[in-house]
């Protein structure tokens, strides 16, 4: 027995030595990889000498006399228990994070690792002071760990087995070591037990131990390989991932433009000699509104059903994909005429009208397309989508839910567009835009009561430019709320400017556009400026138009009566033009109604007209609103609203929209500050 008791002590120091070398491997995996399951490899690992570093210790002990219950032998005991129940953790949850995927929490690691020191801690307690129970002890401390280790084992090998993605050269080795080592566990506790019950002891044990550390290097060996392998899995999996993402959109995904592209080129080359082929770009009609009213994630649920809805549309050997933000193009080779392209994008329009599903509400869209024909609007894939967009860009200026043919002219007006929108999106940066201010008075004194903010854009090549000429574009490009943002927060700069200097009675009305209005954002950055100005809410008034209110009413009407319970204003501008403004005013939280130019331009022309604006300012006194007047030019004007009770008035008239020196020198009399004024 001392014979193989020294073997036992010598092989100890060995697989020491070697798991002292496997942490250092694993480790260095560790730094490497970074992942969680390779940081309790090591922690296992290093464990795992521990423990046989503390068995050495223990036996040497032994083998010299020393009593079991001496202190030096007694911790020499405990440690490599705790050691040894640790090891089996730290491996366990290792491979299972490895085999499913995820993390033990902290936690729960902390708790198992405390219930196994707690039962390594107690086992060599007992019977230590019984200097005939060394078989108790002998059960106690390595028969239960034996039983332990080797259920474990059998366990997780199975889990790992049935856990199976992918044939890994290195999950096979852990799986095989894993039962193997767990039955070779369950050897020694049968040995043990046998030895126990018998008073025979088997010489065979201790011998095995080369066993034990074979089948542990396997398994830190087909760990290192699985690791590799499930390394180069990946790799090769991103790439396929980034190939996919070079060719092909991922939101709807069709072939993105680049692949769009070389398709059409190889499909042109195969119809060269019929000349023939249409190409067709869709656009969808306000989709910048969809993804700033109901979050970008529906915009991309809307283009998906929107492409599988053409895609249904076409023939097996069209091509279609996405080039745009909201732009899908087609290439249909078998049309070979303009009234065969006019039937193909009459029916991709009709299909684009069908009501979509939204969570159980009907979303309504149109699109705008652009058409060209190959060979004739262009020799090359990419002109051919050059100048299919630029017919697109005609269709879309005359109106929603068309489209256009292309036609050469339309080359050097989508250049202009083009160059134009450039400019535009660099304005905001650059300082360009400027907040002007056009006033309005009471009648019939006259009595400056505030001004309407209104933006200008001052062009480097085209002079001074008004809302007009640029806010359409602006709008979709996406930019018009960050301009609205910009004009908020100037305005209330402005005015807290002017309150400072005893102007404490004027009133400013600011624009909001439907997208405006309707993004998530707009009322808390609007109350913020307010705020941060220090201006009273009902100090600044909001104005709207119908065609604000008419797409999404209840986003509308929650945005209104948010800022209406903060104080601001709510103004319906270019009151009388629309279908429903009756409905709107007794729907919506209005203060004050602006009638239309259209309606004060022919006061003093025909009683029916004037019959028309009197019946509005009737209207609205009767809701108990007050009436402004928009676009007074002549005092015949003037002297019919104040006939017809009219309350304010604006326009040329009474003032052209001034810069914010012009209307210092209006308000204070400040003659040394030289200011200008336009009359858009």
């Amino acid at each position: 027995m001392p014979e193989s008791i020294k073997f036992v002590l010598a092989t100890s120091l060995v697989e020491c030595a070697g798991a002292v070398l496997m942490t250092v491997v694993v480790l260095r995996l560790h730094r490497v990889y970074n992942r969680t399951y390779l940081r309790h490899m090591a922690l296992s690992w290093a464990a795992l000498a521990v423990y046989f570093f503390a068995s050495a210790i223990a036996l040497a002990a032994a083998i010299t006399g020393v009593a079991a219950s001496s202190p030096t032998r007694l911790a020499a005991s405990m440690i490599s228990l705790v050691a040894g129940y640790w090891q089996v953790a730290w491996l366990v949850i290792g491979t299972t994070e490895v085999s499913y995927g995820g993390w033990i929490t902290r936690r729960k690691e902390l708790y198992v690792l405390g219930v196994c020191a707690a039962v390594a801690i107690v086992t060599p307690l007992l019977y230590v002071t019984d200097p005939a129970a060394s078989s108790q002890r002998l059960f106690l401390r390595f028969g239960i760990k034996s039983l332990v280790t080797g259920l474990a084992f059998v366990a997780v090998g199975i889990a790992v087995h049935q856990a199976r993605r992918g044939k890994f050269l290195g999950r096979g080795m852990v799986t095989f070591a894993f039962v193997a080592y767990g039955l070779q566990q369950l050897i020694y506790f049968a040995f043990t037990t046998h030895q126990l019950s018998s008073d025979h002891y088997s010489p065979i044990g201790p011998y095995l131990t080369f066993v034990d550390f074979f089948l542990l290097m396997m398994i830190g060996l087909g760990t290192v390989v699985w690791l590799l392998e499930a390394e180069r899995d990946r790799v090769a999996r991103a790439t396929r991932t980034i190939d996919y993402l070079a060719n092909f959109d991922p939101v709807t995904g069709l072939p993105n433009r680049r692949a769009f592209l070389e398709r059409v080129g190889l499909a042109t080359e195969q119809v060269r000699a019929e000349r023939a082929g249409t190409l067709l770009t869709l656009d969808v009609d306000g989709f910048s509104a969809i993804n700033d009213t109901l979050g970008r994630a529906a915009g991309d649920r809307l283009l998906h059903a929107l492409s599988e809805r053409i895609t249904a549309a076409l023939d097996t050997n069209d091509l279609l994909a996405r080039v745009g933000d909201d732009e899908i193009a087609v290439f249909l080779p078998d049309v070979r005429s303009e009234s065969g392209a006019h039937d193909a994008a009459a029916q991709l329009l009709d299909a684009a009208r069908s009501p979509f599903d939204r969570g159980g509400r009907s979303l309504y869209v149109t699109v705008n397309a652009g058409v060209a024909l190959y060979p004739d609007d262009g020799e090359t894939a990419e002109t051919l989508l050059q100048s299919a967009q630029a017919a697109l860009h005609a269709a879309q200026q005359r109106g929603r839910d068309g489209f256009q043919l292309y036609q050469p002219s339309m080359s050097s007006l989508a250049a202009d567009r083009l160059a134009f929108e450039i400019s535009l999106r660099g304005a905001l940066e650059r300082g360009e835009f400027a907040v002007h201010y056009q006033p309005i008075v009471a009648l019939p004194e006259g009595e400056l009561t505030g001004f309407e903010v209104l933006v200008r854009w001052h062009h480097a090549k085209r002079g001074l430019l008004l809302p007009a000429e640029f806010l359409g574009i602006a709008e979709g490009i996406g930019l018009l709320p960050r301009l609205e943002w910009w004009v908020v927060a100037e305005a209330t700069r402005q005015l807290a400017a002017w309150r400072k200097r005893g102007a404490v009675f004027l009133q400013l009305s600011v624009n909001l556009s439907p997208h405006g209005l309707q993004h998530p954002e707009t009322t808390t950055r609007f109350l913020e400026a307010v705020a941060e100005r220090s201006i009273p809410p009902e100090q600044l008034q909001v104005e709207i138009t119908e065609s604000t209110a008419i797409p999404h009413p209840e986003a509308t009407l929650k945005a209104l009566q948010e800022l209406r319970a903060e104080g601001v204003r709510i103004a319906v501008d270019d009151f009388g033009t629309g279908f429903s403004s009756l409905s709107h005013l007794r729907a919506f939280p209005v203060d004050l109604v602006k009638m239309d130019r259209s309606f004060v331009r022919v006061l003093d022309a025909q009683p029916r007209d004037t019959a028309l604006a009197a019946g509005i300012v009737s209207l609205a006194h009767a809701l108990g609103l007050p009436v402004v007047a928009e676009g007074v030019e002549t005092e015949n004007q003037r002297e019919a609203l104040i006939e017809l009770a009219c309350d304010f008035g604006q326009g040329f008239l009474f003032g052209t929209p001034l810069d914010p020196a012009a209307c210092e020198r209006l308000l204070f009399g400040d003659d040394e500050v030289a200011g200008t004024s336009d009359a858009g």
